[in-house]
């Protein structure tokens, strides 16, 4: 399910041989890597509401046979990364849809965790695309995608059952009409954008900056996926227990879902921090050590804030789960396929920017700890709008 995150890398990793080979500009190259997420944003408007109509399965077998896609020009691979996009979108949609339908809210948490770890893992397909285009060419890095698509497809039509029941509504302006899904999607897309721009600044820093090659420079990225792994561990051993015990004290009533919140009290401050030493060890006068375990940190704090996000808007929007995450999906890859552009400023400027940005958004996740449940209770379609305001703060106290 999670291929389409190895695609976007496999083709940030081969951006210096394709320039090299279509003779094209750094601006066409990075054009090439944010069509890609921008199809994120035609997708999603379609994927989830189909899916609440006609179910996953149906939804997940018709992507695989849209993303296969190669290209032999400028035109046509700037064309079909753009539309290889649009249909890697369902998984960020419905993936999250199907673990909503599958687990429970006790063992959500756990499944929404290995989830999570998605984003991240990318660094292994970074440094398999870089050894790939030096050993072969580029080209067969795109032909390696499409026989793991066929047989992710393949196993898709054995192995994954239809989970939904559809609903006979069909949600509509999913993020006009709900503020807390509006409020949250916007401080994630920021966060997503971040990734991003993380991705495109490290070649910059390790290959310029230190003069490691493509294949080398690809292996930096392994402490931010070892970052990630970690703060999953960290919540299936701290978070998710205090959870139960939030559940088994709230019954009969459910856990507000402002609870799944309070890690990102402790991920904020830590991403702002990480983001903003990173840039003041990307000069070269530094050893590379230091970007490194920044990258780690920051891995770890990005997958403690999705995480969070994730499964706050699938508890907030239980039935229509899909519809909410298309919405999140929409706003957050528009950010995605912008913040890349940000790289022409300098890998320094840039960062540097976005650090004080985060610095500037660290109260919000207790801003939504406290205020969350006024917006979720303006929402018709959010099954706990009816919760009290006494239990949610009652919730906040607990752990606080």
């Amino acid at each position: 399910m999670h291929k389409w995150f190895v695609t976007i890398l496999c083709a940030s990793g081969i951006v210096d041989q394709i320039i090299k080979d279509f003779g094209i500009s750094m601006e066409v190259a990075t054009l090439m890597i944010s069509l890609f997420v921008a199809g994120y944003c035609v997708g999603p408007i379609f994927w989830g509401p189909l899916s609440e109509e006609f179910g996953r399965r149906p939804v997940f077998i018709g992507f695989q046979i849209g993303m296969a896609k190669l290209a032999d020009n400028t035109a046509s691979l700037l064309i079909f990364r753009f539309i290889g996009g649009a249909f890697a979108a369902c998984p960020l949609t419905n993936s999250g849809a199907v673990i909503s339908d599958i687990w429970d809210t006790r063992t959500r948490g756990k499944a929404i965790a290995i989830f999570a770890v998605a984003p991240f893992s990318r660094a292994c397909p970074r440094t398999y695309s870089c050894r790939i285009y030096i050993c072969v060419s580029w080209c067969w890095l795109f032909c390696v995608l499409t026989i793991f698509a066929g047989v992710c497809w393949v196993l898709i039509i054995v192995a994954i059952p239809e989970t939904y029941r559809t609903l006979a509504q069909q949600v509509t302006h999913v993020l006009t009409r709900k503020p807390m899904l509006m409020a949250s999607t916007l401080y994630l897309s920021f966060v997503y954008g971040c990734v991003y721009i993380l991705f495109e600044a490290y070649p910059i820093v390790f290959t310029e900056g230190h003069g490691f090659n493509a294949g080398i420079s690809g292996l930096m990225f392994l402490p931010v996926m070892l970052g990630s792994i970690t703060a999953v561990i960290g919540y299936l051993i701290i978070w998710h227990p205090r959870y139960e015990k939030e559940m088994a004290r709230c019954a009969p009533d459910p856990v507000a879902p402002e609870y799944r919140l309070h890690m990102t009290m402790y991920a904020s401050p830590l991403f702002a921090v990480s983001l903003l030493t990173d840039v003041i060890f990307q000069f070269p006068s530094v050893s590379y050590w230091a970007p490194l375990m920044a990258g780690y940190a920051m891995g770890f704090a990005i997958s403690w804030i999705f995480l969070s996000f994730l499964n706050y808007i699938i508890d907030t929007y239980l039935m229509v789960a899909a519809s909410a995450l298309a919405a999140n999906t929409v706003c957050r890859s528009l950010f995605g396929a912008a913040f890349p552009l940000f790289a022409t400023l300098g890998a320094h400027l840039a960062s540097s920017l976005l650090g004080f940005i985060a610095l500037a958004m660290v109260p919000l996740p207790l801003l939504f700890i406290k205020y969350g449940h006024i917006l979720r209770m303006k929402s018709k379609y959010a099954p706990t709008r009816r919760l009290s305001v006494a239990l949610s703060k009652e919730s906040d106290k607990t752990v606080a």
